[in-house]
């Protein structure tokens, strides 16, 4: 009983130490945007209270008591950790102190949602890979020992050709995502495949005998289906998935995603909100239905500035839309008016300071760590993997990029280009 009152009072002793330390922090600035900036950095709730108990005048008190605000929101999201709540942070705090950690936490849940509603032991691996020491990491670590005898079992009765040493795995495993599998082989089975239902027309020995010869080439199939929905499901998945299985299950599944994929980079190389309308017209449940339908929004101040000025012909009006619109698709045909008028863009990149605008650019190197890092930061944004955001050229990087390519149908070889990072800028305006 004494050791514990004794581990309580340290505790208590600690934190007080830490609290007390945070308020030596702020108040040892006598300047208040100093105090502020030093509370910024702390992200604590003490540290912007005593700012506002020092400065009760300041500008920034205002800011202050929304951070606090903030902090207290976030302590409720971290003891949910829920999705919603999350990308609810986002919502409510635009500019807030834990923007990344939301973010890195929506994508966190996004994956082990993928896991779990998969239930297959290669699916919590990945999760565990990306995540070890995640939010859900020990139900991962957890999960995958209770699955591991169904994925022994499975690597063994995946190329059976007996249907009742099938259903009774699927019984046995009732509850993982294997059992899922093999039912799901075992009803496309009776809907039939084209080599079934040439049997089945044929009725005759030789025709059947063929088709249980393929059994085991069919439980491949949906192996590799399976890696395609966990993959980035690109273009090139889909068209190797019909080249190597022509009459599979889901041959007509494979076709409209190469048709969708196709249609959405249609869209993006305009990427004008008639074009991602169109796509949602015909894919209004899509793959990239709520990417179009996020393009949409962020280009209508775009096309409500390009309605009042579209017909006009003064090139300084045309050319400081530009500046603002340059990387839409609203922005190409100002570009191509302007040529039109016989006259040149003049548009710089948009610079932070007088300093940097009188300094020449450097030419593009592919193999420069800035370039590098921002092309790795653009493919994080279109939920692909590069790695960390380091600047250096791995592995990842290069097969992010040709996943990138195969997306918008650029030439795949894997490397740094001005073209490819103009596709990336347009692709997160």
């Amino acid at each position: 009983m004494r050791n514990l009152n004794r581990t309580d009072m340290m505790k208590k002793t600690l934190a007080f130490i830490y609290f007390f330390s945070l308020i030596l922090m702020v108040t040892s600035c006598a300047n208040p945007e100093q105090s502020f900036q030093k509370a910024e950095q702390l992200r604590a709730k003490e540290a912007y209270t005593q700012f506002i108990n020092d400065f009760p005048e300041s500008k920034w008190v205002k800011k202050a008591e929304q951070r606090i605000a903030e902090i207290d929101f976030w302590q409720t999201i971290k003891a949910s950790q829920t999705r919603d709540d999350y990308e609810g942070y986002i919502t409510s705090f635009s500019d807030g102190i834990f923007h990344k950690e939301a973010q890195s936490q929506i994508l966190e849940i996004k994956e082990f949602n993928v896991a779990r509603n998969k239930d297959i032991l290669a699916h919590y691996q990945k999760y565990l890979e990306k995540y070890p020491q995640g939010l859900f990491a020990q139900e991962a670590t957890k999960r995958s020992a209770e699955l591991v005898p169904a994925d022994i079992g499975y690597q063994i009765i995946k190329s059976e050709t007996n249907t009742e040493a099938l259903k009774a795995y699927a019984k046995e495993f009732q509850d993982t995502g294997y059992s899922q599998l093999i039912k799901n082989y075992l009803q496309n089975l009776s809907t039939g495949t084209p080599a079934f239902q040439k049997a089945e027309k044929l009725r005759s020995k030789k025709a059947y005998q063929q088709f249980v010869k393929d059994f085991p080439k069919r439980i491949a199939e949906l192996d590799f289906w399976d890696k395609i929905q966990l993959s980035q499901q690109t273009l090139w998945d889909y068209e190797q998935y019909l080249n190597t299985y022509s009459d599979g299950f889901f041959r007509q599944q494979a076709a409209a995603r190469i048709q969708e994929i196709k249609d959405m980079t249609v869209a993006r190389k305009k990427d004008m909100i008639q074009s991602y309308q169109r796509f949602l017209d015909k894919h209004p449940k899509g793959l990239f239905a709520s990417k179009a339908q996020k393009r949409i929004a962020e280009l209508k101040p775009a096309k409500i500035a390009y309605q009042r000025i579209k017909a006009e012909t003064n090139t300084e009006v045309l050319r400081a839309y530009l500046k603002q619109f340059r990387h839409t698709g609203y922005g190409q045909l100002v570009l191509g008016h302007l040529e039109a008028l016989g006259a040149k863009p003049q548009v710089e990149e948009p610079v932070t300071s007088s300093s940097t605008a009188s300094k020449p650019q450097p030419p593009f190197d592919p193999s420069s760590p800035d370039i590098i890092r921002a092309v790795q930061k653009r493919l994080t944004q279109q939920g692909l993997n590069p790695g960390p955001v380091d600047g250096s050229m791995g592995r990842k990087t290069r097969r992010a990029i040709r996943q990138f390519q195969r997306q918008v149908s650029m030439t795949v070889d894997g490397k740094i280009t001005k073209e490819l990072l103009q596709q990336l800028r347009g692709q997160v305006q």
